[in-house]
């Protein structure tokens, strides 16, 4: 490579660089949505980095543990700023695209030498149309779908040093060299399925180029890395089932294996051509959450009419004589097939799957268009314009995700009919205080989905904000008899009972909420409470002796626990829990009280009046603190006497 090439790799890597930063800079500060919630947000797994192979361990790569590594380490760099999750995530995308520069130049050894020349520009424009297009936006701003984006980082990085490997091979290097290209080829490789399952295909695309590349006659010498490929997505497919009990399921959601996979199989052909190759040729009009109707049967006309486009797609492209052109729509429909074939999932289709298949697709456009326009001027005007529109529309779906109030609007427009939408659109205007807003949102899922459990708790919600717990209880009973087993709608039954005077019919509630998330503060501390209010002192004091356990600087159990001790006469313990809920919180009034209390009827009003001074300081109006401070002053009086 001579120095004008030199030049020319360095302009074309910063021009690169510098696309993908103007069009994704702007949404360095969108929120966590949706599921980052629980992905990152709430997820215990990646909040203590320094247990985290003890936790998880980064061998239990059939659990993501690559992926969540990643989210560990922005984790303990910056816990939920999500400045340093959207860092990370641009620059996965920009390394993405460099790499898909260097693996389509590679590629080009697929095109005839004599073509060679006209396809220079492929890689640069393939990589910009890659970091430019619309349907990327998800991938990279859409926190949680950072898997997505990892997992092409390590495919494209493992298939690039295969790439690599042979290249140097064929010019007979025997140099420690092909060796380190081999061992980074695997580490990738198992990088990238800790990551997320759809690397496993990379051996069948390896296998792919080196078909396409080797001539007919010499064949027969791939048989063998082929053979050794096959062994390789057995062997991951075999352990896959061992760990997982599952080849084609997604365990992590069981209600998608609830779906017929007939049904879903024949959907995906649609989706294939009405959703993806649609979407990634004409980027507008996208969704978080997109409203694809399931294929009725074998006769369904979108089926058949998708079938047959496909089918002809597949004869003109094996057909047509580049193997270049073969090679890219291989890769784009290889790397779709593990979301998109036989294991259902709980989406249709949702954008983020694209991101790999992205590559190949952008790779075939590329060559597509150099094909099609083919003087020099025209083609870079045309490309100028092509990348000019792409980017805008690229910020302009970037800045949808600003909060997921506008999010959830855009999808909720786009996807009238999915109740989904308008639950998520009724949290996120929740959030935001609007009530009445939000109600309508849920009455519109309901008419949608009558028994959307979620959407009755979430009317339950509002209605306790308003302290209507009579109108509240009802959605809460009829979320638990559809068969919501969460235990928010526990908790919501048995704070509802409370407020509505039911208290003994709330208690099997509270420890069922107890009992299924024994870790969170209010469950047990109302538990400990409603024990509290039938003088049922050891299980009260044992709830409160576990919230401290857990939470040492709650000021509410060592306060109630003193007024247990107080009114089992036990003062010198009760007036250690109220010292020690004094150290947590000194401004608490009630606090002050209760001790002033404890050291009147203890004869101690000298300790009384300091109580009670603090208490007047911080309430100056309370009239039970005036009546107590005269009765400690009298006492004191007559103690001094």
């Amino acid at each position: 490579m001579n120095a004008a090439q030199i030049k020319n790799q360095i302009l074309c890597i910063g021009l690169l660089t510098l696309l993908g930063l103007i069009v994704f800079m702007g949404s360095l500060r969108a929120p966590f949505i949706y599921d980052d919630l629980h992905a990152i947000v709430d997820n215990p797994y990646i909040q203590n980095l320094e247990e985290f192979q003890k936790r998880v361990g980064i061998e239990n790569i059939f659990n993501r543990s690559v992926l969540l590594l990643s989210f560990a380490f922005n984790y303990a760099l910056g816990q939920n700023d999500v400045l340093g999750y959207h860092l990370v995530n641009v620059w996965l995308h920009l390394a993405c695209v460099l790499l898909l520069y260097c693996v389509a130049r590679e590629a080009l050894a697929l095109a005839p030498p004599e073509e060679r020349a006209r396809l220079r520009s492929l890689p640069f424009l393939a990589a910009a149309l890659h970091a430019v297009n619309p349907v990327t936006v998800e991938s990279v701003v859409y926190l949680s779908s950072r898997s997505s984006l990892q997992a092409t980082f390590f495919y494209l990085a493992s298939f690039l040093c295969f790439m690599r490997y042979c290249r140097e091979k064929e010019s007979q290097n025997r140099s420690l060299h092909l060796g380190v290209l081999l061992i980074l080829c695997a580490l990738c490789f198992f990088l990238g399925v800790g990551t997320k399952e759809i690397v496993f295909t990379l051996p069948v695309i390896a296998m792919f180029f080196l078909w396409l590349k080797t001539d007919a006659a010499h064949r027969r010498q791939i048989l063998l890395p082929a053979g050794i490929a096959g062994v390789c997505v057995a062997a991951y497919l075999l352990l896959r089932y061992v760990k997982l009990g599952a080849l084609f399921s997604a365990t992590a959601d069981p209600s998608a294996g609830m779906m017929d996979r007939g049904v879903y199989f024949m959907t995906q052909i649609k989706v294939w051509v009405s959703y993806y190759l649609n979407k990634l040729m004409f980027p507008i009009n996208l969704n978080l959450e997109p409203d694809v109707i399931p294929v009725a049967g074998w006769s369904d006309p979108g089926f058949l009419c998708s079938l047959g486009f496909l089918i002809a797609l597949a004869v003109l492209v094996y057909r047509q004589p580049s193997r270049l052109l073969c090679f890219a729509f291989l890769w784009a429909a290889v790397t779709l097939l593990p979301t998109s074939s036989i294991a259902p999932l709980k989406q249709f289709a949702v954008e983020r799957r694209a991101y790999l298949p992205g590559t190949g697709f952008s790779i075939a456009f590329a060559y597509l268009f150099l094909n099609l326009v083919k003087s020099g001027p025209r083609i870079a005007y045309f490309a100028m314009a092509v990348l000019a529109l792409f980017s805008l529309l690229t910020a302009h779906r970037a800045h949808d995700f600003r909060s997921s109030l506008s999010i959830w609007q855009d999808a909720a427009h786009k996807s009238p009919k999915v109740a989904l939408t308008h639950n998520n659109l009724a949290l996120a205007l929740i959030e935001r205080e609007q009530a009445d807003e939000a109600q309508k949102e849920l009455e519109t899922v309901l008419k949608l989905e009558p028994q959307h459990s979620e959407a009755l708790i979430n009317l339950g919600h509002i209605h306790s904000r308003r302290q209507q717990w009579a109108k509240a209880l009802p959605y809460f009973e009829r979320a638990l008899a559809l068969g919501s087993e969460r235990a928010e709608v526990f908790y919501n039954i048995g704070s509802a009972k409370i407020q509505l005077g039911q208290p003994r019919e709330a208690l099997s509630f509270l420890k069922q909420a107890v009992s299924k998330k024994p870790g969170v503060l209010e469950y047990r501390l109302l538990l400990a409470n409603t024990y509290r209010q039938f003088k049922d002192y050891d299980n009260a004091l044992l709830q409160y002796r576990l919230v401290l356990r857990d939470h040492p600087q709650n000021m509410d159990a060592h306060n109630n626990m003193g007024v247990i001790f107080w009114n089992l006469q036990a003062f010198k313990l009760a007036e250690s829990e109220f010292l020690k809920a004094l150290e947590i919180q000194e401004d608490q009034a009630e606090i002050h009280g209760n001790l002033a209390s404890l050291y009147l009827i203890t004869d101690r009003p000298q300790d009384a009046l300091k109580h009670l001074d603090r208490w007047l300081e911080l309430e100056p109006d309370n009239a039970r603190a005036k009546e107590l401070q005269g009765v400690a002053s009298k006492l004191a009086s007559q103690l001094s006497k």
